[in-house]
């Protein structure tokens, strides 16, 4: 194992020198150290085999131009974020400083959209919970309501204990003890979604040596087996087979977290709701969920729309168009008086009737036949 720096060799002695080591190492995230460690590696060796003996920021250039033509933006910065920690610890080096280098690599995401999981529908979710046979599919319901209403990730479905549950009254509150960004979070299954978790912990056998939450089900009974995080990222595409959904290998293990965040933007989460609901410390991650809802898309063009005072058109009792104007639409604390849906209006020595749909302050202007007056 290399020493944390090169330049206190010479006057540190040499069991303080290992001492700070081990501790550099345990710096690294826990479920991550090999992986980090691997790519710390394989960068050394590059260097070695290059003669270069130091992390300069043309060493480091050299390199990321290399695997940018191996690997896709993506991974590129996946790399960079794993190198940035392990050569700070090593070598006491911060390459978030090297500006040349950040430029390059943005250059290289210019214009690179990552192909993202696919999100289930509000009536896709539906339809699955109300059409799919439970002999079948009661595990997969309830992965599926968990993963929705928690925004879960596959290995914190994995990490789920029985205990982590409590009733409170017709709810069920989850605690979520391990995450990503090691805070702890929790979530409310409604009243309507914990009949099937009753169902499902009533098959329980008493003999599972495991807390864990989730276990095998098959035929209408659960088993002691435990089920595995591969089998939790299989569930989308066994979700979106059922429904006959196009491409169902793109619903991926992500997908139900995709779906949560999706779900409650479109529903009008702010952006501090949606960061406390999926744990996300950055803004940067849901930003993105909020910049695609269609919710949120929705809302910035009814703005645009009102600016415009289009004419909308009405339908009278005998099916002729009429085209009616209406005034540019107030702002949301503005008071209005609405319209109602249907109105009698009296022109001449007739009545007509016509219906009106998301109009305020209407001004009807018709022009009639001569011979077929309003």
């Amino acid at each position: 194992m290399e020493s944390t720096t090169e330049n206190d060799r010479p006057t540190t002695p040499p069991d303080i020198r290992d001492a700070a080591d081990k501790v550099s190492f345990h710096l690294l995230p826990d479920k991550s150290k090999e992986v980090y460690e691997s790519a710390y590696k394989a960068y050394t060796d590059w260097r070695t085999s290059k003669g270069a003996n130091s992390s300069s920021e043309s060493v480091l250039l050299a390199y990321f131009d290399q695997m940018s033509q191996q690997y896709k933006p993506t991974t590129i910065w996946s790399l960079y974020s794993k190198l940035k920690s392990t050569i700070n610890i090593r070598e006491k080096v911060d390459i978030s400083s090297y500006k040349t280098l950040s430029a390059f690599l943005k250059k290289q995401s210019r214009g690179f959209r990552s192909k993202k999981s696919s999100v289930f529908t509000s009536e896709e979710v539906q339809s699955f919970l109300t059409r799919a046979p439970d002999d079948k599919y009661l595990a997969t319901k309830i992965v599926l309501i968990f993963g929705i209403f928690g925004a879960l990730r596959t290995d914190e479905l994995t990490n789920i204990q029985v205990r982590d549950m409590k009733k409170q009254g017709n709810l069920l509150q989850v605690q979520v003890p391990k995450t990503k960004t090691m805070l702890p979070r929790s979530f409310i299954i409604p009243e309507d979604c914990v009949e099937y978790v009753t169902r499902y912990q009533s098959l329980r056998p008493e003999n599972v040596p495991s807390g864990r939450f989730f276990i095998n089900y098959q035929n209408g009974k659960c088993t002691a087996q435990v089920i595995g995080k591969n089998k939790f990222a299989g569930m989308p595409k066994e979700i979106a087979e059922f429904l006959d959904l196009p491409d169902a290998a793109s619903y991926t293990g992500h997908t139900f977290r995709r779906t949560s965040a999706t779900m409650l933007v479109d529903n009008g989460a702010n952006m501090e709701t949606l960061k406390r609901h999926g744990g996300w410390k950055s803004s940067t991650v849901a930003e993105g969920y909020i910049a695609e809802s269609l919710g949120n898309k929705k809302n910035i063009g009814d703005m645009i729309m009102s600016s415009l005072n289009l004419p909308s058109t009405a339908t009278s009792a005998d099916n002729r168009s009429v085209k009616i104007s209406s005034p540019k639409r107030p702002k949301m604390d503005d008071s209005i008086n609405a319209v109602p849906s249907t109105a009698k209006v009296h022109c001449g020595p007739e009545q007509k009737v016509f219906t009106f749909e998301n109009c305020t302050n209407v001004t009807i202007n018709y022009t009639g036949n001569p011979g077929n007056p309003l």
